[in-house]
């Protein structure tokens, strides 16, 4: 599996190079040739997950990443097979085949709306990890004790 940018899209690109090296900072030479090849694997999307989404700017697809952790650990209280592993592995590699697209997605979407540079680099690694620990709390103190509840008649 694999990507690779569409004609216009392509065009985007070498239209707004100015825009888009405002945008992206110090490495918009090097996310610009990604792009422009394509099917380029990002090591650091699958290794560092969310960490790498939030220094990238990208929250919502975040929230989805949770949102899908969420309804994998429901599923796991009821099929009784723990997902878990598996998911984050399946998570990081999606991450790591797909993040170049979806940070292009992500930057092309800002620039058309006019938007200036999200909340990235340091500050959006920390934000992203008090996301993942919201997700924790959830999880372990929502999700769990009520389905548990729900299914056995007692909290474990």
């Amino acid at each position: 599996m694999s990507w690779k940018l569409k004609d216009e899209e392509l065009q985007f690109i070498d239209e707004n190079e100015e825009e888009i090296r405002k945008y992206v900072g110090k490495n918009a030479e090097s996310y610009m040739n990604i792009w422009r090849e394509g099917k380029k694997f990002n090591p650091a999307a699958l290794f560092l997950g969310v960490a790498w989404l939030g220094y990238r700017g990208m929250y919502k697809i975040i929230m989805y990443l949770l949102i899908a952790f969420v309804f994998i650990d429901i599923l796991v209280i009821f099929l009784g097979i723990d997902l878990s592993r598996i998911s984050g592995i399946v998570g990081g590699v999606i991450l790591g085949m797909y993040g170049n697209y979806l940070y292009f997605l992500q930057v092309k979407k800002d620039i058309l709306a006019g938007k200036e540079k999200c909340i990235d680099g340091g500050v959006g690694i920390l934000l992203a990890l008090v996301m993942l620990a919201g997700y924790v709390f959830f999880s372990i103190y929502v999700v769990d004790t009520f389905f548990y509840y729900m299914l056995y008649g007692y909290y474990y």
